[in-house]
């Protein structure tokens, strides 16, 4: 029953004119400034380093999402780095002074 509804839904949409059809909204985001991409890069480049010393995937080092809140958050020591939420207590562990160092 639902597969058939699924079935009438796409079969309408695909007659549909172009001007028609929804527009998906565009973000355009924040433009992030030249000081916070070049912390960016740093954080990237020891992750990826980090990530190949260790023999695993860079993500499970620090996501993008996490390495763009660090460099917008620019903790100097191991306390700052506490009140960063996206951060996990394991990776403030291991590689919380490296973070720090790079952000340099």
């Amino acid at each position: 029953m639902l597969g058939r509804s699924i079935l009438q839904k796409t079969d309408e949409s695909t007659k549909l004119p172009e001007d028609k059809l929804p527009v998906f909204p565009r973000n355009e985001g924040e433009r992030i400034s030249a000081k916070m991409s070049k912390k960016v890069k740093a954080l990237r480049k020891w992750r990826e380093q980090r990530a190949k010393e260790m023999g695993i995937d860079p993500s499970l080092v620090c996501t993008n999402a996490q390495i763009e809140s660090l460099a917008l958050a620019y903790p100097k020591s191991l306390k700052d780095l506490e009140g960063i939420d996206t951060i996990r207590a394991w990776q403030r562990r291991l590689f919380g002074s490296e973070i720090c160092y790079h952000l340099k």
